[in-house]
């Protein structure tokens, strides 16, 4: 008896099924997705997959975007969308239905996703997530197994003033405030250079002009991966734009009001449309009472607005008249517009698709981007571990950056350690936390190892609409209240802090193209100050201990640094077991003396140097061990290990010497030696 039979009651007729045919459950809902809806079940799930037999996925590929083209063997519309006409689907199809035979777990397709990718909703009655991935691993069919967890913006702060929106800030020291007719300018002080007690600052202006005057492309791509844009007088747009928000936790609306007023803040029920994924980035979603997919009653307007204040605060327009000055020139950059959040967040199926998409991948239903971005920026996260290795996720960042892409992440406003939030905790992104005008790292900011950099994120001037302003503009936001495009505020928020970051990274890619991701990273964090550490009462800096890799970022500095590929500086050496002082440590010591040796013990080190937090590509590091009485070079050492990192544990067992070499695009440095006389080691390895 099949499994499912005690887990499902099925309220259907044979009417259901299509034209009489003897169809399992997993292909009857297949053929007639409503019977979905019909199945009494404990848990359901959406669960990302990727299939061991990559041949399932090609045959099962479908999304409900290109279903009914799929039909109709649109071969060419299909070859647009990126989904194959000669597909046996009931091949895939029989393999869902024979894992529902032996564990009794209904996998329905949704869609598939990019990178060989698949979201399924899953039915079951087992208890927890866990335990649901464990046993379809189990199954042997899967490589990969993951929740589809949800994201959300960062949260920030929105403020407004009657007469200015920073009309209460801090005005620029240095900065000539007549350089810009922009209203707003005089006060973004953040913009300003870094004197006296404004640590903050990050000398932006500076190096935009510096960047405009000296550019060598006409411009330079970014993907603001976010909720999506609202038309803005000071924000102009890239013709690509790309919807990628599959979740009905919002849904469309036929009657969408394109004047810049709200008389579509209500949705009439019967012009309710179901959420699909388009090429309209636009911020706007209705929330509906649903039953069996259709609504019954009206829908409310939501507009979160997160997207265009992060773009506003890269790319807002100069001397309009209007808002403020963007952190580049507009016509230095392309903002790319790709939505994958609505007001209640979004998935992170649908986030790894837009970061493929504007990294120039292919998505399943999805139009080509019309060329790469160069950056993507990502002001959202969640607390989840979804950059462990074989995830979508994971993935998507792995392919962006394989294609030269940078990959920009703000921290979160959490107040906790980054660590435990995806993006910012991905290999190969910049991780920017958030600091004031003072340079002290931001209370709200979150902190920690993995923070690269930090930017000012408290106090920016944004362009601005969300919910409550598009239904009640008022003069504190709107220059114009009958004209929404004229909103204007301030905000604060790791979110905020980030397009600073990817603004900089502008700048180097204008000026210097040849830079590749991993250099340009390298220059942003290695040229930032680390020199905050008493704050202006006199106490240590909360960024000692808090986030002890990031500096603060000078983006003129950033620009005009020389970026010195071959020196290694600052080697720090200890023993690897160097302050076990403990009765427990000392015992522990002594008994991996008595099973490895003392002089395995002894002669463990861990090795440090360098200027930069992150690998760079094409650089790497030797590390030798010589018994030589000379000075160490090649012919007289021996090579122990190769590393990209700047850091290394290595057994000296043998060798009286360590020496370190650093190997750019092939070509070797000198080879420096490593003073072990300043190593510090456990008492026992004194004696």
């Amino acid at each position: 008896m099949k499994k499912a039979l005690i887990l499902f009651s099925i309220m259907i007729g044979s009417a259901a099924f299509s034209q009489g045919e003897d169809l399992s459950l997993v292909k009857s809902i297949d053929r007639n997705p409503i019977l979905e809806s019909s199945l009494k079940t404990i848990n359901s799930y959406k669960f990302i997959v990727k299939f061991s037999d990559s041949s399932v996925h090609s045959n099962l590929i479908m999304t409900p975007e290109t279903k009914e083209i799929q039909k109709g063997n649109n071969n060419n519309e299909l070859e647009r969308l990126n989904v194959s006409s000669s597909i046996n689907r009931d091949y895939g199809l029989d393999i869902l239905d024979s894992i529902y035979n032996n564990t009794g777990i209904l996998l329905v397709h949704k869609r598939s996703l990019s990178l060989g990718y698949d979201l399924f909703l899953v039915k079951t009655n087992l208890q927890d997530i866990e335990s649901v991935e464990e046993a379809l691993i189990a199954t042997g069919y899967f490589d990969s197994v993951k929740a589809d967890v949800k994201m959300k913006v960062n949260n920030v702060t929105f403020e407004a003033n009657a007469t200015n929106p920073l009309g209460t800030k801090v005005k620029p020291a240095s900065l000539d405030v007549n350089a810009y007719n922009d209203p707003s300018f005089k006060y973004q002080g953040y913009l300003d250079e870094r004197t006296g007690l404004a640590k903050g600052n990050n000398n932006i202006l500076n190096a935009s002009v510096y960047a405009h005057a000296n550019k060598s492309v006409d411009s330079v791509r970014i993907a603001v991966i976010d909720s999506g844009y609202f038309e803005n007088e000071d924000i102009t747009y890239a013709s690509d734009e790309a919807d990628f928000v599959s979740d009905d936790s919002y849904s469309d609306c036929a009657t969408i009001d394109t004047t810049g007023g709200n008389s579509d803040s209500t949705c009439l029920a019967s012009d309710y449309i179901t959420k699909t994924r388009d090429m309209d980035a636009t911020d706007k979603g209705w929330s509906f009472q649903k039953s069996n997919g259709s609504a019954v009653g009206d829908g409310s307007v939501c507009i979160s607005g997160h997207g265009t204040a992060v773009a506003s605060i890269i790319a807002a327009k100069r001397n309009n008249e209007v808002g403020f000055v963007g952190a580049v020139v507009s016509s230095d950059v392309e903002i790319v517009p790709v939505r994958a959040l609505d007001c209640d967040g979004g998935n992170s199926s649908d986030i790894s698709d837009a970061i493929v998409w504007s990294a120039g991948g292919q998505v399943p239903g999805m139009t080509d981007i019309s060329e790469s971005v160069d950056i993507i920026n990502l002001s959202l996260g969640a607390s989840a571990g979804l950059c462990e290795a074989g995830s979508i996720y994971r993935d998507a960042i792995d392919y962006a950056v394989s294609q030269g892409v940078v990959v920009i992440a703000a921290a979160g406003n959490n107040s906790q350690d980054v660590a435990g939030f995806t993006p910012a905790n991905c290999e190969g992104v910049l991780t920017v936390a958030s600091h004031n005008q003072l340079g002290d790292l931001s209370l709200f900011s979150n902190y920690g190892e993995k923070v690269d950099v930090t930017l000012t994120g408290e106090n920016l001037a944004i362009s601005y609409m969300n919910t409550n302003t598009y239904l009640e503009p008022t003069e504190n936001y709107c220059r114009d209240i009958n004209n929404l495009s004229t909103c204007f505020a301030e905000g604060s928020g790791t979110s905020f802090a980030a397009p600073l970051a990817t603004s900089v990274a502008v700048m180097l890619k204008l000026t210097n193209p040849s830079l590749n991701e991993s250099e340009i990273r390298a220059l942003i964090t290695q040229s930032a100050k680390f020199d905050h550490t008493v704050d202006v009462w006199g106490d240590e800096s909360n960024r000692v201990s808090k986030v002890p890799n990031a500096g603060i970022t000078d983006a003129y500095a950033t620009l005009v640094a020389d970026l010195d590929y071959t020196s290694i500086e600052s080697i720090e050496v200890s023993n690897l077991y160097f302050g076990y002082n403990t009765d427990y440590e000392a015992n522990y010591i002594e008994s991996l003396i008595s099973l490895a040796g003392k002089d395995q013990v002894c002669n463990s080190y861990t090795v440090s140097w360098g200027n930069y937090v992150l690998d760079v590509d094409g650089i790497s590091y030797i590390v030798y061990g010589s018994n030589s009485n000379t000075e160490m070079d090649e012919s007289n050492s021996t090579v122990l290990d190769e590393v990209t990192a700047q850091k290394v544990v290595v057994n000296l067992n043998g060798y009286t010497k360590m020496g370190i070499q650093t190997v750019y695009n092939g070509t070797p440095s000198d080879l420096i030696e490593v003073n072990l006389s300043q190593a510090g080691k456990p008492d026992v390895c004194a004696i």
